[in-house]
């Protein structure tokens, strides 16, 4: 399933009253929107989680409140609000198509000119 549809299934659920249910799915819209770099369904899934912290009781308010803390964090930067430092975009950096240096072999940015770790220069051919 994607972020959208977890995102879906735990809104649906707890319409329903399924409160377990709705914050179960909530968590995995969470997870698999920040393994997407989703942020739009990221920021989606805050709202939702206060809203299943209302209606929950004991563990489960305490973990709404965590799943909105999650969000949040991986939103801004673990609380830097430094948007570069997020954990999203550390994802998506990660993401990125990289390459091998033929010189010391270690993993860089296929868009690299010069190797950040043994200073190799490749060919700008």
């Amino acid at each position: 399933m994607s972020a959208a549809e977890d995102l879906h299934s735990a809104r649906v659920h707890l319409a329903a009253g399924h409160v377990r249910r709705a914050l179960s799915a909530a968590w995995r819209a969470a997870d698999a929107a920040l393994l997407e770099g989703d942020s739009l369904t990221l920021q989606s899934v805050i709202p939702l989680a206060e809203q299943i912290g209302h209606v929950a009781t004991g563990g489960q308010s305490r973990d709404a409140e965590q799943l909105a803390s999650y969000c949040t964090h991986a939103l801004d930067g673990a609380g830097g609000g430094v948007e570069s430092h997020s954990i999203l975009s550390r994802i998506s950096r990660w993401r990125q198509p990289r390459r091998t240096c033929p010189d010391c072999a270690e993993q860089i940015s296929a868009q690299a000119r010069v190797c950040r770790y043994c200073g190799f220069r490749f060919d700008s051919a």
